[in-house]
């Protein structure tokens, strides 16, 4: 029982100490995970505001048959919903290394920037390096 007990506090340590250690790039696939889903529902939500120029596409969405779209739409927004959650996870590893490596090399004023947006990272950009 003490060994269980100190093999837990030893795994919660080690897992304390890496997300300390390697910040974003612990964190950053986690939070990105949930946050690029979030951001394909509000935008979907959001494209109901339709300009002058997409009148066209409306046009054309509303030729589909309803009948096409309530069998579809139970399989390609889940879909569509996993898909976001693997690429913000992707992006947000792939990103958080970098931007851990921006903190490294002194690359960066403030390291949680970008921390929701999975293809984004903490880098100075040229001009703000001057």
């Amino acid at each position: 029982m003490v060994i269980r007990r100190r093999f837990a506090l030893t795994v919660v340590g080690l897992a304390a100490a890496m997300s300390v250690v390697s910040g974003c790039t612990v964190v950053k696939p986690i939070i990105c995970a949930v946050s690029s889903p979030v951001r394909f529902v509000d935008a979907a939500a959001d494209s109901r505001d339709l300009d002058d120029a997409d009148d066209r596409a409306d046009a054309a969405a509303e030729s589909v048959p309803a009948a096409c779209t309530c069998v579809a739409a139970p399989i390609v927004i889940p879909v569509r919903i996993v898909e976001r959650v693997f690429n913000g996870f992707i992006g947000g590893f792939c990103s958080g290394l970098v931007s851990d490596l921006n903190v490294l090399v002194a690359n960066t004023e403030k390291p949680t920037k970008n921390l929701t947006h999975a293809w984004a990272t903490n880098a100075k950009t040229p001009s703000e390096a001057e």
